[in-house]
């Protein structure tokens, strides 16, 4: 019967080096998704979930969605312009912003916007 130290037990055949598992916690840092590290490195995204948890310092979590359509400042824009009387509908407002060479927003964001 062989003695209970030279049993390999399956855990130990998926040991992850300290190499790998060095660089993947350098690709979080370095602002990697959960899903690309995972791929890049060869391992499984849980993982490199459960690593990016155990951090000394926690990332934040990555930003969802597109970007907004317009910023804080673009915002009180379209506001000043119907509060003033220059514009009175969504579609005006619309029509001045996309003239003055600013990135184009549509009407429903202007509603939702004013």
């Amino acid at each position: 019967m062989a003695s209970p130290s030279s049993k390999t037990s399956a855990r130990d055949c998926y040991r992850i080096s300290n190499a790998v598992k060095d660089a993947v916690i350098a690709d979080l840092r370095a602002g990697g998704t959960i899903r690309s590290v995972a791929s890049a490195r060869g391992v499984s995204p849980s993982y490199v979930g459960k690593l990016r948890q155990n951090l000394d310092t926690p990332l934040p979590p990555p930003r969802m969605g597109h970007p907004p359509a317009l910023s804080a400042h673009g915002k009180r824009r379209l506001v000043r312009s119907v509060l003033s009387g220059r514009n009175d509908t969504a579609v005006q407002v619309m029509q001045e912003f996309v003239g003055a060479g600013r990135p184009q927003v549509s009407a429903t964001t202007v509603r939702r916007t004013l």
